[in-house]
């Protein structure tokens, strides 16, 4: 296991004396994270580093994935930053800036997966190297899953598609008839899709065999998420509940009828379900029985990360709360208000934050366990072989 170095910055202001005497020292900027809050939360800077952005550049997009920090800027220069060390590993120019790429799937631990427009563009992790690009019969209209040996994503035609990595022969896909902006989710050799008519479908992950359809009320268009120890599709529908469905059958384990718009798709983490609702409250759901929530807090933008420790979330006052998962309290804060960028990690509770002139902060727990890039490679399936965290 590598050892990481923890850098202090010091700011030293000098003093220029002339016949006058000493002049004023000009104000120096605060730093966007201060060493006193972090060592208050029993938090550390891991790492950070500079972004080396052209002039009129700003950094826009930060996406977090197993043993990588994928940045994507105003310019759409896709940077790899390795997430132990912050060590910039390669840069490459995506499309021109009038364009939208996607954003950025890792397949493993070897290849970065873009989609611009109707193309499907692969970068090898360790030094950027492409590979040849693919004509997709659709332009996504969804987040990427990548799910080896596929790269799953849905289109505004409707059309479920599975792009094979390596066999394009074994690529497929299966039309719903109305527009897909769930990103969907994988498991257990299934894959799941939601869509703007209200359905719900569990397709076989290698083949577009149908095992269940489940049909709501109103449109899904917040990502698919699963549940953390039962599995569970989370569906968040424009009905205002939430839905928990068997994945083996599709039947709703429980609805949460929020009484209020879902603004994003939930979090899951251990036995707790997480979700944010109009006017920026959030919900803590128990996984088996979610019907009723266990407590709510209010003022919460969106989620950060999680740890068994606590739940990093941004609020609506640009702080950076860790809550607590058995009564949602307040265990600390961070002033996040001189950040602009803000990763969602659901791998570990590693903080992943950045300013748009391409400063890009990691934060740790003192206490907490990571795997390092090493690690992560040498056991990829690790994580999933370990015993859930329960709340009680």
């Amino acid at each position: 296991m590598k050892k990481a170095t923890v850098l202090t910055l010091v700011f030293v202001a000098a003093c220029g004396l002339g016949v006058s005497g000493c002049r004023k020292a000009a104000v120096e900027t605060p730093p966007p994270l201060l060493a006193e809050e972090l060592a208050g939360g029993d938090l550390v800077q891991f790492w950070s580093t500079t972004l080396p952005l052209d002039e009129g550049e700003t950094l826009e997009h930060l996406y977090c994935r197993r043993g990588n920090l994928y940045t994507v800027s105003s310019t759409n220069q896709l940077r790899c930053i390795d997430s132990f060390s912050g060590h910039i590993k390669w840069t490459v120019k995506l499309c021109d800036a009038d364009v939208t790429p996607s954003d950025v799937g890792q397949l493993g631990d070897e290849v970065a997966y873009v989609a611009v427009i109707d193309k499907l563009y692969g970068f090898l992790t360790d030094n950027g190297q492409p590979l040849p690009p693919r004509h997709l019969k659709m332009a996504p209209s969804t987040h990427l899953l990548v799910a080896p040996p596929f790269v799953y994503f849905g289109s505004h035609e409707g059309w479920m598609l599975a792009e094979h990595a390596t066999h394009r022969g074994q690529s497929w896909d299966r039309l719903m008839h109305a527009t897909i902006l769930s990103a969907p989710v994988a498991a257990g050799g299934l894959v799941y899709f939601a869509s703007e008519d209200g359905e719900v479908v569990a397709s076989d992950g290698g083949q577009r065999q149908v095992h269940w359809t489940f049909k709501a009320r109103d449109a899904f268009e917040a990502d698919l998420k699963l549940s953390g120890t039962q599995g569970f599709v989370l569906a968040a529908c424009r009905d205002y509940s939430l839905y928990a469905l068997n994945p083996i059958g599709g039947q709703p384990a429980w609805i949460c009828t929020t009484g209020d718009p879902i603004l994003q798709a939930p979090m899951a983490f251990g036995n707790r379900v997480y979700v944010i609702t109009e006017p920026h409250v959030m919900l803590a759901l128990n996984e088996l029985d979610g019907e009723r929530p266990l407590w709510s807090t209010e003022n919460v933008d969106r989620f950060l990360a999680a740890s068994p420790r606590a739940l990093y979330v941004l609020r609506t006052d640009g702080m950076i709360a860790a809550l607590s998962h058995q009564d949602g309290s307040v265990l600390f804060t961070l002033d996040a208000r001189r950040l602009d960028v803000f990763s969602l990690n659901e791998i570990d509770g590693q903080l992943f934050l950045a300013t748009r002139d391409g400063l890009v902060f990691a934060v740790r727990e003192i206490k907490g366990r990571y795997d390092d890039q090493e690690a992560a490679k040498a056991a990829p399936d690790e994580k999933a072989g370990q015993e859930p965290v329960l709340i009680q």
